[in-house]
């Protein structure tokens, strides 16, 4: 992120700059967008690595800031002799999880749903409200899994019926036959895990984000965004080498 102040490994005596430096090796930083704080840390590493740092490429690009990086971000970092390679928007599907691999992570026991657990999660919620509360939630996040104790059935059945993507329960609390039920009927996988629902929820959050190179929907939805969005043409310019067709 754009707070690192670079000095990772300097404690075995060779610090990210250190390698750039000793390699003599052009830098191409890849940062996550946070605004004016974000810009002003690049432009204190350009001072520290003097001519090795040819520019950035921002990740993870909410929506409402794409505009303000191309109208002025990218004009004021040409002026400070920082290119800008490109930004690659948010994603939900890159930050998508299979069911499967929340079975593997979490160690549960699949009720119900086994057919379905190639499916994958892009949001999360914890079930620990009242109904009410829980469905405005649940009708503003898509692609959901619930995380929600295994005595809360009221909160069980509403997600059930709302058809999302997994329904994990804690406390080693296995569903009743109506939920279970209703949940094959929708094609819900239900998965009742040992640990208590704030555990869950944490591993959750710990592994979100992260995917395996077995992945291949996942993988091939990254490497378009990237084509799409990364400037090769400029990169192969910078270093004098000819663009492969």
């Amino acid at each position: 992120n754009c707070d690192n102040n670079f000095s990772e490994g300097s404690s075995f005596g060779l610090s990210g700059s250190q390698v750039i430096t000793l390699l003599n090796a052009q830098a191409l930083f890849v940062e996550r967008y946070e605004g004016d704080f974000c810009i002003d840390s690049l432009l204190e590493f350009k001072k520290i690595l003097k001519g090795l740092m040819m520019g950035v490429f921002f990740n993870k690009v909410e929506a409402a800031d794409l505009e303000e990086l191309k109208q002025y971000v990218s004009p004021f970092l040409y002026r400070k002799e920082m290119e800008l390679f490109g930004a690659l928007p948010m994603d939900t599907l890159l930050g998508s999880v299979a069911v499967r691999d929340l079975v593997d992570h979490l160690g549960g026991d699949v009720v119900c749903g086994k057919d379905r657990l190639d499916a994958l999660v892009e949001n999360f919620l914890v079930g620990g409200m009242q109904v009410d509360k829980f469905i405005t939630y649940l009708l503003k996040s898509p692609h959901a899994a619930v995380i929600v104790g295994g005595d809360r059935t009221d909160i069980q059945l509403v997600a059930v019926e709302n058809g999302v993507k997994g329904l994990i329960l804690s406390g080693n609390l296995y569903p009743n036959e109506t939920i279970t039920a209703r949940a094959e009927a929708k094609g819900v996988p239900v998965v009742v895990v040992r640990d208590d629902t704030y555990t869950v929820a944490k591993k959750v959050e710990a592994m979100v984000g992260r995917f395996s190179l077995q992945d291949r929907q996942k993988i091939d939805h990254g490497v378009k965004l990237v084509e799409k969005a990364f400037d090769f043409e400029k990169l192969y310019n910078r270093l004098n080498l000819a663009a492969t067709p």
